[in-house]
């Protein structure tokens, strides 16, 4: 239940107490309960691998105080070190246990809150009770992150009226879709992996997969549009070959809406400028501000002469990370090259930590999907593997899986994979 706090601590930021403290808290509860299971349980036994891991994450943060250059250690290695070391405590505190009914729970609870903010926002658009002049909103343009909307409070003549339809419970689209995205892929998972008879049944099915594609197309996250049409195509191949006749039939009523009204036209147009051609942005005001060009976005992501910039670093540097996003202005970087700044700013080996982790759960997905015997089971690893998919993929883009709780949920789910591998033939989600 930490973890479904997490997702929802902005909610508890924003109306009750401001401060990050709750998250060093929370933390430190996990990390404090797994310690307190260790000693009361000896018998739990950490895979040899995940030790391996542990102990790499634990050198690369002694280099990295070691080696920091910042204005605040103890903040950069509780966001991003001790963060991914979360997965250990999570094992530990899963081991012996079938977490599949929790996260269930965590998921759906994510998926049904975020969409009824989102559909929220939406019906505000039509009504204009101006929602994000309010509460939660609010919070976050004023307070919490008001450089996120700096430039379109100078640029714009009508700031609420230009801010995005929907920003989504955790306060920017590109905040919210990683997340919720996740989140959906899993469910969908599940309920294809349902035995379908009635027609009730049917109908119940294809409204959920149109409701929860809608929502993430109304977010508007490219990356997201992606993953969404990756997990597709898993779930038509590995699961339920339905799922590819309704995303056909999706497609060509997306099709012909993007072809056949104004408002869809327009929307693909921007979508081609923008990952292709790119354009001038304003970086101060309209008013004689100045303005940089910034190329494409598949550009931005697939440069890798940016990657370079690793050879501009000393062996220290390279190994433990320049430990400071301001050294990044030396360099002609986007924050769009989310790996790259991580690598840069942690050191490339935090990267190859990270990756191996993702990948490696969802390698541990991939063989529990072929191991489960039940329809249900196969359908749960499907989604646990598309849910850590969605999050590993959005690293190369904005990297919004590295703010929290985007990376604690990961974590979660790795330390799942690794329990769910080892306890395959003996739970049956069924009987949870």
């Amino acid at each position: 239940m930490a973890v479904l706090f997490l997702c929802f601590m902005n909610v508890w930021r924003a109306y009750f107490l401001d401060s990050l403290n709750i998250l060093v808290f929370i933390t430190l509860v996990i990390f404090g309960a797994a310690a307190i299971r260790i000693a009361l349980l000896k018998e739990v036994r950490i895979p040899n691998f995940d030790v391996v891991i542990a102990f790499t994450l634990i050198l690369l943060m002694i280099g990295f105080i070691a080696n920091y250059k910042g204005g605040d250690v103890l903040k950069d290695i509780f966001l991003y070190h001790l963060t991914a070391l979360l997965f250990l405590p999570f094992l530990i505190l899963l081991a012996g246990t079938d977490p599949k009914k929790t996260v269930l729970i965590v998921f759906s609870v994510i998926f049904w809150v975020d969409s009824f903010v989102i559909v929220i926002e939406l019906m505000d658009g039509l009504v204009g009770l101006d929602v994000h002049r309010v509460g939660l909103f609010n919070w976050y343009i004023e307070i919490n992150d008001p450089g996120r909307f700096l430039q379109l409070k100078l640029n714009s003549a009508s700031f609420y009226g230009d801010l995005p339809a929907v920003l989504g419970l955790r306060g920017y689209p590109n905040y919210s879709a990683p997340l919720f995205t996740a989140s959906f892929v899993f469910l969908l998972a599940v309920k294809y992996s349902e035995k379908v008879v009635s027609l009730k049944d049917k109908s119940k099915q294809i409204l959920f997969f149109a409701f929860g594609s809608c929502l993430v197309l109304v977010l508007g996250v490219k990356t997201h549009f992606v993953t969404l049409a990756i997990s597709l195509i898993f779930i038509s191949i590995y699961l339920n070959r339905v799922m590819f006749r309704h995303a056909f039939i999706g497609c060509l009523l997306l099709a012909v809406f993007a072809l056949s009204t104004e408002v869809g036209s327009d929307r693909i147009m921007v979508l081609y400028e923008q990952l292709f051609e790119g354009g001038y942005q304003a970086i101060e005001s309209r008013e004689g501000g100045a303005r940089v060009y910034e190329p494409g976005r598949l550009e931005t992501i697939f440069n890798w002469k940016a990657y370079a910039s690793f050879l501009d670093l000393s062996f220290q540097d390279f190994v433990f990370g320049a430990s400071n996003f301001l050294v990044l202005g030396q360099w002609d970087i986007f924050f769009e090259q989310k790996i790259l700044v991580i690598g840069l700013v942690l050191g490339a080996p935090f990267v190859v930590v990270f990756l191996v982790m993702s990948s490696r759960a969802i390698l541990n997905s991939f063989k529990s999907m072929k191991m489960a015997d039940s329809k249900l089971d196969k359908g749960f690893y499907c989604g646990l593997l598309l849910a850590v998919l969605v999050l590993l993929l959005e690293v190369g883009h904005f990297g919004s899986t590295f703010y929290y709780p985007n990376f604690q949920v990961l974590c979660y789910l790795i330390a799942v994979s690794v329990v769910c591998l080892k306890n395959i033939g003996k739970l049956s989600i069924s009987n949870t």
